[in-house]
């Protein structure tokens, strides 16, 4: 912890860092803009991401589409209608290869997200470019896209300092140490491989460490990373023991036209912070069709059972009509052993949930393997039944 307090302290005093607060992730990817913008070898910026890209008059754009850098080339064409009729304009070049930059500060990339980027570009073009994501924690490889730590980028950027302009310097040095406090703090965060759900913000031994992070913006940061190693160890070990044709991780919500489906269930996770109480939470969902989903969610140290539709629908009759017959939300054993209620009803224009929360069975401080195992037998039971749940669904 003393290791701690000192980078907390050193980045307190950091004014580059004090303006990132708000949104660091955000910061990161500006600066990057900036570097590509103000440096007369672009080629060198390329090869700070590893890019195979050779550099052709591309020109940055930020947010394009809500992808946080796109570097593509430009194509200029006469206007030969219109009120601009005789106007030269330029427009994107998707025909030539581009590179594509997504980056994560504050949480592990969402599989989901990363292949709605991909498809954006496709749809756009058949030419190949390079998808690069930059992590500050680490991340495992994800097809289709490099993978590129904060550390490497640095690492570089510190190797070839004299390709800037001498004026930019006093800045580019208080970026780079601003970094190296912030990766050097995530690494001693990512060393605690405990496999024990222990990171609750108000459980004695967490309560200390979420307090510091809070006072520079990083406690959520540390929450999102937290729930999405834990989320992901989950879902491994519960497909490991039940089963499943196709497993989706970082996959939320009814995208019909992202999946196939067929009568076979799938298993979706997905990890976040709640709104509401600013928590980390987990779903495991069972999708019995591309409108009806059933499964676990993980928060607050409470396990939850919930039912999901695509669109508006009685959700606490369903989930009374399945109890009754002894399906997911089993009235008489839970009640008795866990005091599961009927706590409230979430709509919103896209979807609707019902959520049954075990009041009793708190699982803070309980092993990753004993939760999988908890969870894998309600799935399991879910998988086993689905042409039941559907007709008392009224599918």
């Amino acid at each position: 912890m003393e290791i701690i307090d000192k980078l907390i302290i050193e980045l307190k005093l950091n004014p580059l860092y004090r303006m990132s607060q708000s949104s660091m992730e955000l910061v990161h990817s500006n600066v990057w803009a900036w570097m590509f913008d103000i440096i007369e070898d672009k080629q060198y910026f390329f090869d700070l991401f590893d890019s195979k890209i050779k550099y052709d008059g591309h020109k940055c754009y930020r947010e394009l589409n809500h992808m946080d850098l796109i570097f593509v080339s430009e194509k200029t064409y006469m206007k030969k209608w219109g009120k601009n009729k005789g106007k030269t304009v330029s427009v994107l070049n998707w025909n030539e290869s581009g590179l594509i930059i997504e980056n994560k500060t504050k949480d592990l990339a969402k599989i989901d997200q990363l292949n709605k980027y991909k498809n954006k570009i496709s749809e756009k073009t058949s030419i190949k470019h390079d998808f690069v994501l930059a992590t500050l924690f680490k991340s495992p490889e994800i097809v289709g896209w490099r993978v590129i730590g904060y550390d490497e980028i640095l690492y570089k950027l510190n190797k070839n300092f004299n390709k800037f302009n001498s004026k930019y310097m006093i800045f580019l040095k208080s970026y780079i140490q601003m970094t190296e406090q912030v990766i050097e703090l995530a690494n001693i965060l990512m060393s605690n491989n405990s496999k024990k759900y222990d990171f609750l913000s108000y459980d004695d031994n967490a309560a200390l460490l979420m307090n510091l992070l809070e006072t520079i913006g990083l406690r959520q940061t540390y929450l999102k990373y937290k729930y999405a190693i834990f989320a992901q160890y989950l879902a491994h070990k519960v497909n490991e023991i039940v089963g499943f044709k196709e497993v989706r991780i970082g996959s939320n919500g009814f995208e019909k036209n992202l999946y196939s489906f067929d009568s076979e269930p799938w298993l979706q996770v997905d990890w976040g912070i709640s709104g509401t109480t600013k928590e980390g939470l987990v779903d495991i969902a069972v999708i019995l069709n591309k409108e009806f989903r059933v499964g676990i969610q993980i928060q607050d140290g409470k396990y939850k059972k919930f039912i999901c539709r695509s669109e508006k629908l009685d959700s606490l009759g369903i989930a009374n009509n399945l109890a009754n017959h002894g399906l997911i939300f089993d009235k008489e054993r839970d009640i008795l052993q866990f005091d599961v209620q009927f706590k409230y009803q979430y709509k919103n224009k896209s979807s609707d949930k019902i959520e049954i929360v075990n009041n009793n069975k708190m699982i803070s401080k309980i092993d990753f393997d004993k939760i999988a195992e908890e969870i894998a037998n309600d799935v399991l039971i879910i998988k086993n039944n689905r042409n039941k749940i559907l007709k008392l669904a009224g599918f």
